[in-house]
């Protein structure tokens, strides 16, 4: 159970998109995760629920925000992520660290590794059949920056953009049968009281991941040595 808690917070805490969006965490709930991304050029949201019996939620929709209240437009949101059974996190070092090696790992629902492919330049890689994991020399991307990867897993296809190759420390890969997995929040209307420091800009929210980046690389660790 830990180190599922461990695997699911990391997945959310690296799952911003661009520097036009905003953060708001819920600081009442229960749940192990409770996060709305706010996307400003669109005026549109994602909120992402991951609660302590590890159940998926998950709404889109359009916002609104003054001083004291965001108001949340659920739309259709189960049309939005069935198709999409490949989820990804990169893990970052410090500036101004080196590491030479990239770590590749698979996981699927129930977080037990499972086979899967990383391909780069018409070269494939395997990950250990034990612990899903792949080792990986940064040599092989010849000094490019931000290299895109193809991986497979349970043939389901994704392509990745690698960024800032020479801090990138780690890559997660999690198969999801969103079918299986997901409820979904649809069509209803929500305002949420806020206060100023509630909401957060993109570059503030990657610092407090960053603050637990080791401790969270350090459990993990701990946990591969315990399997």
């Amino acid at each position: 159970m830990t180190k599922n808690i461990l695997i699911v917070i990391l997945i959310w805490c690296s799952n911003i998109y661009c520097q036009d969006t905003l953060v708001y965490t819920n600081p009442n709930s229960k749940a192990i995760q409770d996060q709305y991304l706010l996307f400003t050029k669109t005026n549109t949201f994602e909120h992402n629920v991951i609660n302590n019996k590890l159940e998926n939620w998950f709404g889109i929709g359009e916002y609104k925000l003054s001083d004291n209240t965001l108001d949340l437009k659920f739309g259709d949101s189960d049309r939005f992520k069935k198709t999409n059974l490949v989820e990804h996190v990169t893990l970052y070092d410090l500036p101004n660290s080196k590491n030479d090696t990239l770590i590749v790992r698979f996981y699927k629902e129930n977080t037990i590794p499972i086979d899967g492919l990383f391909k780069f330049n018409k070269k494939t890689y395997e990950p250990d059949v034990e612990k899903g994991v792949i080792r990986i020399s940064k040599s092989i991307f010849n000094n490019t920056q931000n290299p895109k990867i193809e991986v497979y897993i349970n043939n389901q296809y994704k392509e990745i953009q690698l960024e800032n190759m020479k801090i990138l420390r780690a890559l997660y890969l999690r198969h999801y049968d969103y079918s299986k997995t997901y409820h979904f929040e649809s069509n209803f209307e929500k305002k949420i009281p806020i206060k100023k420091g509630d909401i957060i800009t993109h570059s503030e929210y990657l610092k407090e991941c960053n603050l637990n980046l080791n401790s969270l690389m350090k459990s993990f660790q701990v946990l591969d040595k315990q399997n």
